[in-house]
């Protein structure tokens, strides 16, 4: 009955060790998540998950919730920004630009000067009409005919003079100078007097005494001809008599009306203004896009008015306007733009965007190869969880035997078969296997925590920590030739993929660069129409708003169709009234062509800029060569490692399975006192040395598999062409089960 204890005690204990390692289901899931859920990863702590937790689940969490995969992710969206940015370049963009503008300063000196000429004039043709309607009233009383001596400073050898008008002339030309007034000819000075009259100086008054017959004399000679010779000339004489008194009346009402039109004018010029202001409205659209072969298009289209007064003053230039009416300007234009150096553009302009998008290429594929290594940091915290786990229980069964081996010692010692002195040493062995057992499940607690650090768990207990649910396989799969996985890691690995795609964008931006470095030109050819409206001016009286004879406001026209056509009304600068006058307005055609040469005197920017990015491509082709060499001597490494391993590991299976038989047939020896105690503690120690070493084994050999899967690149697979998008797929059963 003994014996069948001690054999039932063995098996019990070799249950015991599988006990935690087989509580899986009976087949692992192949894990299988959308690589969008990965890229949207944010890094938050994911909730502690039901233990045991199988290696499927385990890397689930991890893909979804570590840390480092979200980081990853966030640079490669920082990529696909990059490289958005960098195509935003050749989108056709829009400007719509409204302005209004103000800008009031101080009146120009030359528009002041301007300004009090003008009043001068006035004011000096008033007093002078003022005084030749005294004379000619004199002239009427006494009914003379000769014409008034002009005023002194009115006419200076048959010339107006205004020199009396305080202007200061000095540096004006004859055109200041006309315009001012100085100078002029009498005959050139006219007044409008309404209904087609006009004025002329020089019938009004004279300049030089006249040396001629007087109208009196003649008058008085014709009538002693009709005395002496009885023409009948007398009647005639009679009425002609009184035609120079008529003159001489209307030549009065003329002045009169002059003098007081010129008193008029000055009181509505009023006062000469201080300042200028200019207002002005714009509306610039412009449509431009660049093409990636370096040439530029551009639409433009454009709408302006300006208003242009003094301070204070109406916009009728007769009360002292400027004399500028509102103006709106309508033009559309368009132009495009050649380059003819720097490789004719397009290695220069699309480099930075070729450059981009190989990066995202880079941050994608270095994103997949840190998916891949972060799956194979859990399954290595994984197997170290599992090893723990079977460490402890392989303990807890040495433990167990140590106490059924000390109760049978304890029994024999009664029974006068055992001296009590060997009772301390299993009481010894005992307390040494109960010590190493309490360094494993510390070593336990340590595997659980790392799992959950990398599982991205949060953990606020010791419970909490994740148990593993499945155990170590027993296969022992050959391994390939180390020449064909270097070929396969090459060919598979993400990270040679993003040092490939890292080097191409290095060379786009190397290329970019050397264009660069070139001399600049440019042909650039515009065209387009435009077109100037001028509105009537403002008349701030009403009877002057739509006069019958106008110099600023012309007669109505009779089209072809007979309907006459009023003339237009003044409007402000912001009507719309004013901008459609300008669109349908004629248009003038204008076309210009542009050569633009750019050649930097020692062009250290560009070449500096060239020296960097022939560097950076140096280095990224170095890194690209350096990490296949490493690649290599890696899995040359791995693969005869691994077959050492697993040729150990199956001898290391055979000697516990030897020892497990061992040790029953120790104990059963032992019941019947065939043996002594002190090989079967020996057999005992040696059995439970070569299970943890197996337990050791395993892992090491279980963790230089999942290397070796890592280091091909067949740890973790991205299927592209799954139907709902990239997948992240990983199959935890060869090596768990």
């Amino acid at each position: 009955m003994r014996v069948r204890g001690i054999v039932h005690l063995c098996r019990g204990a070799a249950a015991a060790i599988l006990t935690l390692t087989l509580a899986a289901p009976a087949a692992a899931q192949v894990v299988e998540i959308p690589e969008a859920d990965a890229l949207e990863a944010t890094g938050e702590p994911a909730s502690p998950p039901a233990s045991p937790v199988g290696l499927a689940d385990a890397v689930r969490l991890a893909i979804t919730h570590n840390p480092s995969v979200a980081r990853q992710a966030a640079a490669l969206r920082a990529a696909i920004g990059r490289e958005q940015q960098t195509r935003g370049l050749f989108d056709p963009t829009l400007r719509i630009l409204p302005s209004a503008t103000f800008d009031l300063k101080e009146m120009a000196p030359f528009l002041r000067a301007r300004e009090i000429s003008k009043r001068e004039t006035i004011r000096i043709i008033a007093d002078n009409f003022t005084i030749l309607t005294a004379s000619l009233r004199e002239m009427i009383d006494v009914t003379s005919t000769t014409p008034p001596r002009c005023p002194s400073g009115l006419l200076s050898d048959g010339r107006l003079d205004l020199s009396g008008a305080n202007v200061d002339l000095s540096g004006r030309d004859d055109l200041e100078r006309s315009l001012i007034g100085v100078n002029t000819n009498l005959q050139s000075v006219v007044v409008e007097l309404g209904d087609g009259i006009d004025l002329d100086l020089s019938d009004i008054c004279r300049s030089q005494p006249r040396e001629l017959l007087s109208p009196e004399l003649m008058i008085d000679a014709f009538r002693k001809i009709d005395q002496s010779g009885g023409l009948g000339l007398e009647g005639i004489l009679t009425s002609v008599a009184q035609i120079p008194r008529e003159i001489r009346i209307l030549q009065e009402e003329i002045t009169r009306t002059v003098a007081q039109r010129a008193r008029l004018a000055l009181d509505r010029l009023g006062p000469v203004a201080q300042d200028e202001l200019k207002r002005n409205i714009t509306i610039d659209v412009n449509l431009s896009k660049l093409f990636r072969s370096g040439l530029a298009v551009s639409g433009n289209f454009q709408m302006q008015s300006q208003e242009h007064n003094f301070v204070d003053k109406p916009l009728d230039p007769t009360f002292g306007g400027l004399e500028t009416p509102p103006q709106f300007f309508s033009s559309a234009s368009g132009s495009l733009t050649v380059p003819l150096g720097r490789g004719r553009g397009g290695a220069a302009t699309a480099a930075s965007e070729r450059a981009a998008a190989r990066m995202v290429e880079a941050e994608r594929a270095q994103f997949r190869h840190l998916v891949s290594e972060e799956v194979f940091r859990t399954v290595l915290a994984y197997l170290n969880v599992v090893a723990a786990q079977e460490t402890v229980a392989q303990l807890e069964a040495s433990a167990g035997r140590h106490q059924k081996i000390l109760e049978l010692s304890e029994a024999r010692v009664k029974a006068g078969e055992l001296a009590q002195a060997d009772l301390a040493r299993v009481r010894a062995g005992a307390a040494a296997v109960e010590s190493s057992l309490a360094q494993a499940r510390a070593a336990l607690v340590t595997a659980r925590a790392a799992l959950a650090d990398q599982m991205g768990v949060r953990v606020e207990s010791l419970g909490a920590l994740p148990l593993a649910a499945e155990g170590f396989p027993d296969i022992t799969p050959a391994i390939d030739e180390a020449g064909r996985l270097i070929e396969q890691a090459l060919a598979s690995r993400h990270d040679v993929r993003a040092a490939e795609a890292r080097r191409e964008a290095a060379e786009a931006l190397a290329v970019g660069a050397r264009a660069q470095a070139r001399p600049r030109l440019d042909l650039t050819l515009t065209g387009g129409i435009f077109n100037l409206e001028d509105s009537p001016f403002f008349k701030f009286l009403p009877d002057e708003r739509e006069p019958i004879i106008s110099v600023t406001s012309p007669l109505p026209t009779q089209p072809v169709t007979g309907t006459p056509v009023p003339p237009e009304s003044p409007v402000r600068y912001y009507s719309p009234i004013g901008y459609g006058r300008a669109l349908r307005g004629r248009h003038t055609p204008f076309a210009t062509v542009a050569l633009t040469f750019e050649l930097p005197f020692g062009n250290n920017a560009a070449r500096g800029r060239l020296a960097q990015a022939e560097s950076a491509r140096t280095s990224a082709a170095i890194r690209d060569q350096d990490l296949r060499r490493t690649i290599g001597d890696t899995i040359v490494d791995l693969a005869h490692g691994l077959t050492r391993a697993a040729a150990a590991l199956s001898e290391r299976q055979n000697a516990v399975a030897r020892g497990n038989e061992t040790l029953e047939g120790r104990l059963r020896m032992f019941q019947v006192g065939d043996t002594t105690l002190l090989d079967v503690l020996l057999t005992e120690e040696g059995f439970t040395g070569d299970h943890l070493e197996l337990i050791r084994q395993r892992q090491a050999y279980l963790s230089a598999r999942a290397r070796l899967q890592y280091e091909l690149g067949a740890l973790v697979r991205f299927d592209d062409a799954a139907a709902g998008g990239s997948s992240v797929q990983f199959d935890p059963r060869s090596f768990l089960r």
